[in-house]
């Protein structure tokens, strides 16, 4: 069995939220993956991955990310980790139509990349021939 939290289940237990026999037989071993904004390095090979993913679902044919846009990917700090990545990506390639994805235009204001609303890691983007 393998199951993922972002709950601290110690605390849960604590509050008594969790019951602690089931975290004995749910914890006998933890893995602590850091969070994607902690492992920017990562961003480019899951960005790759959710490409070809969509390339499938959607009956696509983009080849890749151009490097600026994977850079501004990279800048993000993914609160929704890998999720929110794929969204990313994903909308993107609905929104956007050509070989590659691109960032086409400059984030003037220095928010996120990326609001609530919509995907802004790509607004201003293009899937276009660079």
């Amino acid at each position: 069995l393998i199951s993922a939290t972002n709950s601290n289940l110690s605390e849960a237990i604590e509050r008594g939220v969790f019951r602690l026999d089931l975290y004995h037989r749910v914890c006998e071993f933890a893995i602590a993956m850091p969070p994607l904004r902690e492992r920017p390095e990562d961003v480019e090979h899951f960005a790759g991955l959710f490409l070809s993913e969509a390339n499938g679902d959607m009956g696509r044919k983009v080849e890749s990310l151009t490097d600026d846009a994977i850079e501004l990917l990279k800048c993000y700090s993914w609160p929704g980790n890998l999720r929110a990545l794929r969204y990313a990506i994903r909308r993107a390639m609905v929104v956007c139509s050509g070989q590659f994805v691109v960032r086409s235009c400059r984030n003037s204001t220095r928010r996120s990349p990326v609001t609530n609303k919509s995907i802004g890691a790509f607004r201003g983007s293009n899937l276009s021939q660079p």
